[in-house]
């Protein structure tokens, strides 16, 4: 195969060549015709994909006669597959014509996205193989959830558009967006609670947060209050479903209730959950009351008729994972957990998970009734509880809501016979309607991390049990890139279902020229990125040395938490795992650093430039203040080579954020800047207190196992 077609991601199912091109023209200069008829929104998307790539070679206008490009649908058409059918296209490009043929308007944008991904230039000609191909996707459902997290909270509409024209570039069809979720607390010691659309009906349920980073680019800090939500105050998630539309993709909202929620029982405490002594608590939800239902009812509503039914969207996902207790909900005792547990006389009636059931039957027959035909709900509550079994699915069916519930099975470690809340074999059924979650990349404020053998397990799972698709848990950012694509291919074809066939294209289609030494650095950069070294996503360089994991609150510790020094306590108490690790990040992260910083000037290479640059700042800090420490305390170096010493890792952290400054989606810029602004800060303390008192002819007492004692009120402020 030639490297152009090998450098398509997703990976095409069927493809014949003969070895020979077909020269469209020159630069600025079209020697073809292109035909078309008008047709739906998406066809002409098609059209418009095709005319872009074109005027990516300057050329807008095109010939009468002469070599006939031709898109168009036919579904009647004896080259497609059987199988190969929805969202399927041919493309067949000969000496004399080409063709562009979907099964439907999906099938003919895909086409063209593909057709577009095949022209190439050689000196002043542009040329494309003559194929056939034949291709079709692996899944109904392909997709991501944008979490409502730090970052897209900030996103403009435009870099939402950006978003869905480079997953549709990949033959994303779905996109999940979160517009409500709740966490513990963290910075600024409130809790992490986000709220993404204005409700006419409740206008004080809304979520302002601060913003705070240092800008090495101005050379201040950036300090701003109580700013809302971006999507909120714009209010454009209406006009983000309708071009989602235009691209194929199905763009519709997570609205979480009983798990992830401690904003609507705290705005109407009067349907939280009741404690033993008959007070509301301000946290769960009263499954007995009336109430709870009205205010439900009211918010699901208002999104459904005012942003789905308009675009036609039937779709809508009610969250229902992770519902626990809540730490912090009581100021006067940060260390107590408050039940979701409702104690009022009608909820002792009824133990919990049969209340859950109820509680699931009744919104989903209201969806239903507003003409939701797809309301995915997370499995592990119900998996929890021992709940998803034939009893269940018959109840569903006795309600009639069987036929629009979908079991949104969730998991983001890469054990391959496990699955969030038990084993696979047993648990994981096919009784339901069925998506899988993997993970494609989520803390991208802290440090971007791969875990693609959990998108292989995820996406062979969902084929097993026979899923219709697969949405991975994501928050938008292109550090994220790789593994968007590792997702991409598996949805879309997966027999590849391996780093090294995708990898291959990836280099291919991001690095022409030096696709080979790409695609060997990036193998390290993935390594550097994974966590399979304790056998999850969560790789030892974010768990336990980046800030982010130490802004939470964390019960019997300190609040705001002595960060870094919970850190080194970490490293002093098993040097054996942590040095050799540190060590090796640290060469990883520098070669990678190297590679994109002197090869690949374009804005993939400068987010992987980004991507190794954390790694680097951080591996090389830890390493060097810890041994540093060390050496200090035996005498073996003075203040002096200390306070050097900060003054590079200060010098390097700097560089590293301008760069990040510069590469990242603004929105995400703020909070990522944020937490490395908390490092930067800590070594400016350290220096600041050594450079005192050597100043002051007074030997520095250092000691980085009770780093608060040198931080600042900035430090504290920030966190």
């Amino acid at each position: 195969m030639t490297d152009i077609i090998n450098s398509i991601i997703p990976k095409l199912k069927t493809v014949k060549e003969n070895g020979q091109f077909v020269t469209l023209g020159k630069l600025s200069k079209a020697d073809f015709s292109l035909k078309y008829e008008r047709g739906t929104e998406l066809f002409e998307s098609a059209v418009n994909r095709l005319k872009k790539a074109f005027e990516d070679y300057s050329i807008s206008t095109f010939k009468n006669d002469g070599y006939e490009i031709v898109l168009k649908i036919s579904p009647e058409d004896p080259r497609f597959e059987e199988k190969g059918k929805k969202e399927g296209y041919i493309i067949d490009i000969g000496k004399d014509n080409a063709e562009i043929i979907g099964f439907d308007d999906a099938g003919a944008f895909y086409g063209a996205i593909t057709f577009s991904k095949l022209l190439h230039q050689k000196a002043d000609n542009i040329l494309i193989p003559q194929c056939f191909i034949s291709d079709y996707p692996e899944f109904e459902k392909r997709g991501h959830f944008m979490e409502c997290r730090y970052g897209s909270d900030f996103m403009s509409l435009d870099d939402w558009k950006a978003a869905v024209d480079y997953l549709s570039d990949m033959k994303i069809n779905t996109l999940t967006l979160g517009v409500y979720g709740c966490w513990k607390r963290q910075y600024d010691g409130v809790f992490a609670e986000y709220q993404y659309i204005p409700l006419k009906k409740y206008p004080n349920l809304n979520t302002p947060r601060d913003i705070k980073y240092y800008s090495v680019t101005d050379r201040k800090w950036i300090y701003k209050h109580d700013v809302l939500p971006t999507i909120y105050e714009k209010d454009y998630f209406g006009e983000l479903i309708s071009y989602g539309k235009t691209k194929n993709i199905e763009i519709f909202p997570l609205f979480n209730s009983l798990g992830h929620n401690t904003l609507i029982p705290r705005l109407f405490p009067e349907i939280s959950a009741m404690g033993e002594d008959g007070e509301h608590s301000s946290v769960g939800f009263c499954l007995s009351n009336e109430k709870t239902y009205e205010i439900m009812f009211d918010i699901y509503d208002e999104i459904i008729d005012r942003y789905l039914i308009p675009n036609g969207i039937d779709s809508f996902e009610i969250g229902l994972d992770e519902i626990a207790d809540v730490l912090g909900a009581d100021v006067s005792d940060l260390n107590k957990f408050v039940s979701f547990k409702c104690q009022c006389e009608e909820c002792r009636k009824t133990d919990f998970p049969n209340m859950l059931v109820e509680y699931i039957i009744r919104i989903a027959k209201h969806m239903k009734q507003k003409g939701i035909k797809n309301l995915y709900i997370y499995h592990d509550m119900l998996m929890h509880y021992g709940l998803l079994n034939e009893t269940l699915a018959g109840r569903f069916k006795a309600e009639n809501v069987y036929d629009i519930i979908v079991i949104d099975w969730w998991d983001y470690w890469t054990q391959r016979e496990r699955l969030f809340g038990g084993d696979i074999d047993g648990n994981v059924n096919s009784l339901f309607r069925g998506i899988g979650k993997c993970f494609t990349g989520y803390y991208h404020w802290a440090l971007p991390m791969q875990c693609n053998e959990n998108i292989y397990h995820i996406a062979n799972m969902a084929k097993d049990r026979d899923f219709e698709g697969v949405i991975a848990y994501s928050s938008f950012e292109y550090c994220y890139d790789f593994n968007y694509s590792v997702l991409a291919d598996c949805l879309w074809n997966l027999s590849v279902c391996d780093d090294k066939d995708t990898l291959s294209r990836y280099a291919n289609a991001k690095f022409p020229g030096i696709a080979t030494k790409a695609s060997n650095i990036i193998e390290i950069a993935n390594d550097m990125m994974s966590g399979e070294e304790v056998g999850g996503n969560l790789c030892p360089a974010y768990a336990d040395l980046s800030y982010y994991p130490y802004c939470y609150l964390n019960r019997f510790k300190e609040y705001p938490q002595s960060y870094p020094a919970r850190a080194y306590i970490k490293i002093r108490d098993n040097e054996q795992r942590y040095l050799p690790y540190i060590k090796d990040i640290y060469s990883k992260a520098e070669a990678v650093y190297k590679f994109f910083d002197e090869n690949a000037p374009s804005h993939i290479g400068d987010i992987w430039k980004d991507n190794a640059g954390v790694y680097l700042a951080l591996a090389d800090e830890f390493l060097t203040i810890y041994n540093l420490d060390k050496r200090y305390k035996n005498n073996m170096c003075d203040e002096n080579e200390f306070s050097k010493e900060l003054s590079r890792l200060i010098a390097q952290r700097e560089k590293i954020m301008h760069h990040a400054e510069k590469t990242r989606i603004p929105a995400n810029a703020y909070t990522y800047l944020r937490n490395m602004s908390v490092g930067l800060q800590a070594m400016i303390d350290l220096k600041e207190y050594i450079d005192s008192e050597k100043k002051e002819r007074r030997k520095p007492d250092i000691d980085i196992f009770t780093y608060e004692n040198y931080l600042s009120d900035i430090s504290w402020f920030i966190r």
